[in-house]
């Protein structure tokens, strides 16, 4: 965990360790609010008497494209929906929301490092420097401050698409560290996870293999993998892991900095 002393001695700690606490926050949120939805399915699912599964009416309204829409289900088959929730589906739909919280965090990093540090926009995503071409025109067209949150914006959604290897090396030179890869490793692993569930309903390809290589346990090509209490619970400590190594390293390198704290001030974090 990160220090628990609110005293802090460098200028733009205080605004950093809050923006890390308040993702903590949103995080154990997500994770309170999955673990009571999960309970009180289970529970409605494993009634004896059925009571809380006679609140759900046999015929359904649902959305339509033409407005709403009559679906029948009976108790057996509501009692397969919630049953199947409570074991994966609601983990796996709060690992998604997590996962973007999180990919908003790294975001939000360094558009505040990109926007303190113009020059920094000429770091590519392999970590080294790459010229930014930017015209005569498109600068009086579009103003200076502009352009620069233009390509900042394209570092981010760069960053968020990059290779691991490549996304820790990004945020490695604008952090000047290298990026722990104990930490990075894992939650990649997650986000590759996410992805297979989204657009391969769990079932392992090769996409998910080469984004895990090195993370995954002995999956195969065509294994079924989901996320249950015990794989989510694991990912929310990953996060946090991944959340602060990049706030120490943050205060470490730009606790003292005035051009960091007067974008915190102006535009915050």
């Amino acid at each position: 965990m990160v220090e628990k002393s609110r005293s802090f001695k460098k200028i733009n700690q205080s605004a950093l360790y809050k923006f890390n606490q308040n993702y903590f926050r949103r995080l154990n949120d997500i994770y309170i609010d999955t673990s009571a939805v999960v309970e009180y399915l289970n529970l409605a699912a494993n009634s004896k008497d059925q009571t809380l599964l006679k609140r759900v009416p046999g015929n359904i309204q649902v959305p339509s494209d033409g407005g709403q829409a009559s679906v029948r289900r009976t108790p057996k088959q509501i009692t397969e929906i919630f049953r199947i929730a409570a074991e994966t589906g609601q983990w796996e739909k709060s690992l998604t929301f997590a996962i973007s919280l999180t990919e908003d965090l790294v975001a939000s990093y360094i558009k505040l490092i990109l926007r303190a540090k113009p020059l920094l926009i000429m770091t590519s995503l392999k970590g080294n420097d790459a010229s930014v071409n930017v015209s005569l025109a498109e600068i009086i067209k579009s103003g200076t401050e502009k352009v620069v949150e233009d390509r900042v914006q394209q570092r981010v959604t760069g960053a968020i698409y990059a290779s691991p290897e490549e996304y820790g090396k990004y945020l490695g030179a604008l952090l000047q560290f290298e990026f722990p890869m104990p930490a990075l490793g894992p939650y990649v692993e997650t986000k590759a996870r996410r992805d297979l569930i989204i657009h391969a309903g769990g079932f392992v390809n090769n996409i998910y293999l080469e984004k895990a290589k090195g993370y995954t346990q002995r999956a195969k090509t065509g294994d079924k993998i989901s996320v249950d209490r015990i794989y989510f619970e694991e990912s929310v400590r990953v996060m946090k892991r991944l959340a602060n190594a990049i706030y120490k390293q943050a205060v470490k390198q730009y606790g003292d900095d005035v051009e960091i704290h007067n974008i915190i001030e102006t535009k915050g974090i």
